[in-house]
């Protein structure tokens, strides 16, 4: 495992290097041409930095597993399958955490001399500097949940394609299901996971936040530091047989589009989505779409056609009943 460890660390060296460069100078880019700034933009910039971070690292370390050669390779080395999967697990978060506390030092360093200059840009800056440092903080704290939701979902797919509709897929599940709870307790936050990482950590920080956004962010990050278990369990499981086939299994397809069908109206008609007959003709071109993509094929089988006609009737009912209401 160790040997794993190192060598893909040294793999991810050079790409992690370029990303970094290209996201410094986008920093600069927004602190040179900003007129009045303060803390909000840093924030932002580490956190899309870091979701482009996770988003990389999870796709160079494991697509392994996505191709019969690669995965047969993978898969002969001596060492046990659970054993591969932590040594690339190991380095990526090795990488992750040096990226995300390297960029913000750096975004430090920036703000730093921002307050330095005699045109100085930010208005307050001991007040926007601690709250960016609380940020930053946060940052570190909830980037290994975030990097688990997508190696969960990625890791599960039987090809690139599935992997990256799963990462679609979950990560619409969730965003559907915080925006139920920010609809329950009628709170205008951002409620996709997106929004929640970027924004979030300055909004606790700086707003008086209501419960229902603190319930939304808790059970992101509980539920992203349990997601490890389930891995490490699955890992030691896995196998090369499964590549590139159809995934046919509970968890994907057959679990995330069903889920979607059914969790989508019930936002709709919210501030976020506006329920009409568009939407019902968009749900339709979607889900068949999404069959496709799931069958590789224009031609399902039984329980797909089946799961399809519940969907498509449960749409049409719900918009019927909200048209009347």
């Amino acid at each position: 495992m160790k040997k794993v460890y190192i060598f893909e660390v040294k793999r991810l060296l050079v790409p992690v290097s370029i990303y970094f460069g290209i996201m410094c100078i986008l920093g600069f880019t927004v602190y040179l041409t900003s007129s009045g700034l303060y803390w909000r933009p840093f924030s932002q910039m580490l956190g899309f930095f870091c979701i482009g971070l996770v988003m990389g690292v999870t796709f160079l370390s494991f697509t392994y597993n996505k191709k019969r050669v690669s995965a047969d390779m993978s898969y002969s080395l001596p060492v046990t399958k659970r054993q591969l999967f932590l040594g690339k697990y190991l380095a990526d978060i090795t990488i992750i955490f040096a990226g995300a506390i390297l960029y913000l030092f750096l975004c430090i360093i920036t703000f730093i001399f921002a307050m330095s200059t005699e045109n100085n840009i930010i208005s307050n800056p001991i007040y926007d500097f601690k709250i960016f440092l609380k940020c930053g903080l946060l940052y570190l704290v909830t980037i290994l949940p975030l990097f688990h939701f997508f190696l969960l979902f990625y890791y599960k797919g039987n090809s690139v394609l599935d992997g990256i509709a799963f990462i679609g897929c979950g990560i619409g599940i969730l965003a559907i299901i915080l925006g139920i709870i920010c609809k329950w307790g009628e709170v205008d936050a951002p409620w996709d996971i997106f929004s929640l990482f970027i924004k979030g950590p300055g909004d606790f920080i700086v707003n008086d936040v209501q419960s229902a956004y603190i319930i939304s962010y808790t059970l992101c990050v509980i539920l992203g530091y349990g997601i490890l278990i389930y891995l490490l369990w699955f890992s030691g499981k896995d196998c090369s047989i499964r590549t590139q086939e159809i995934s046919n299994g509970i968890f994907g397809y057959k679990l995330f589009l069903p889920m979607i069908g059914f969790l989508l109206p019930i936002v709709a008609g919210s501030e976020y989505f506006d329920i009409n007959f568009i939407f019902f003709i968009l749900t339709v071109v979607g889900i068949f779409i999404s069959y496709c993509i799931y069958h590789r094929s224009i031609k399902f089988n039984r329980l797909s056609y089946i799961s399809i006609g519940v969907i498509l009737s449960y749409t049409l009912i719900y918009y019927t009943a909200i048209s009347f209401i």
